[in-house]
């Protein structure tokens, strides 16, 4: 079983009476450790629900999230954490302490830097940021996501990539659609493992021969 997202005559009750309403229901399926709080005009990701010790898979799209508190360093379990659609400003550096995470989902925000602690998270392997402001990736950011299966950044502003984007060996999928970019670094060549490169729609002069 899995928890739906609250009736509508929770939600206008207060953020007392929804999260109370919001704890009961994870009580309920503590054994899966999903929660989707998507859609709820949320301002931030309430403490409560990021302290919650057994919390695997959070679902909080399409809310008006700005920033992320640095208490989300707490979720020492989350393997899936989907943020799309909220307007996000900033990712604090604390997501580097989610080092059992396996799928970050940042599309459709507002984001235009990564944190470079973000490569902690070294048991990533799914990492989709399409649809943000995007003008690089950080090199040491890209150096510890060598577990990385599927990279998404199309759709920013990205004119450079580093050469640490070679250490991302395992990686299958990568999408830089509708970006600026200009060259790729000869480093892509050790990215063998890759099936799907995609890179319409932005102003390569040249493609390395590696």
């Amino acid at each position: 079983r899995v928890m739906q997202n609250p009736p509508y005559e929770i939600v206008t009750q207060g953020t007392a009476v929804l999260l109370n309403y919001m704890r009961k229901s994870y009580l309920c399926v503590r054994k899966s450790g999903y929660m989707n709080i998507s859609d709820m005009s949320l301002e931030q990701l309430p403490k409560d629900i990021l302290a919650l010790g057994n919390l695997r898979h959070l679902q909080a799209r399409d809310n008006t999230i700005l920033h992320i508190s640095s208490a989300m360093s707490s979720m020492n379990c989350i393997q899936k954490l989907h943020l799309r659609g909220n307007g996000l400003l900033y990712l604090p550096p604390e997501v580097g302490k989610l080092v059992t995470l396996v799928e970050l989902r940042l599309g459709y925000n507002r984001l235009k830097v990564l944190p470079m602690e973000l490569g902690h998270c070294f048991n990533l392997r799914k990492l989709s940021c399409q649809c943000n402001l995007l003008s690089t990736l950080p090199q040491e950011m890209l150096s510890g996501l060598s577990c990385l299966l599927n990279l998404n950044v199309s759709c920013n502003q990205i004119i450079f990539l580093p050469d640490s984007l070679g250490h991302m060996v395992h990686l299958a999928k990568l999408r830089m659609d509708q970006n600026q970019i200009r060259n790729l670094p000869d480093t892509i060549g050790s990215c063998t493992a890759l099936t799907v490169l995609s890179l319409t729609c932005n102003q390569l002069s040249n493609i390395p021969d590696s």
